[in-house]
């Protein structure tokens, strides 16, 4: 297909915090967070998202050799999971407790990373043993298992699923919304 013409586009990337993303797309510092967003509630509610290009996302727990005890998600209760600052994963632990909380069981304490700090790095540190546990997507999990073989993938352990990664654009553009869907399809 011949080159279209049109106004050329300068893009500019800017690498942020995860935790940062939303804010600096609210504030108008950025056009789009193109991060692999898991589509929250919360997060239609501050920008509008893209159609999603990755679909049925479940987030699970991934483990270090040395932890026991995990038949179940009860067993969750009580112990210290490492999660990338800002994430779906903490919203869906925090769901978690509320259920823990009817049942009578102790919260999971939800230690959310240094904000420079990402998936694949938080299970390079259970990889090492320097933490226990983490949250992670299941297809990052996958991959980085290939090379992580000190994680266990609890795949049986959901803390969320369903899930759908998109982009995520400043609210009433409806214009440049429509042209990263069009982008997405082809």
């Amino acid at each position: 297909r011949a080159p279209q013409k049109g106004p050329k586009i300068n893009v500019t990337f800017v690498a942020l915090p995860f935790v940062d993303l939303i804010p600096a797309l609210i504030d108008g510092r950025g056009d789009i967070a193109a991060a692999g967003l898991t589509i929250t509630p919360e997060r239609q509610e501050r920008g509008d998202v893209t159609d999603p290009y990755i679909g049925n996302i479940y987030e699970i727990i991934v483990a270090a050799q040395s932890v026991t005890g995990l038949a179940r998600k009860a067993d969750l209760s009580g112990r210290n999971i490492h999660v990338v600052s800002g994430s779906s994963y903490v919203q869906h632990l925090e769901k978690l407790n509320l259920q823990f909380a009817q049942e009578g069981l102790d919260p999971i304490e939800i230690v959310e990373a240094g904000e420079n700090l990402e998936s694949a790095d938080l299970m390079q540190m259970v990889n090492a043993g320097i933490f226990e546990l983490t949250v992670v997507d299941s297809h990052i999990a996958e991959l980085w298992s290939k090379v992580l073989q000190n994680v266990i993938l609890r795949g049986d352990l959901k803390i969320h699923s369903g899930g759908t990664i998109a982009w995520a654009v400043r609210k009433n553009n409806p214009r440049f919304l429509s042209s990263l869907n069009t982008f997405l399809v082809e």
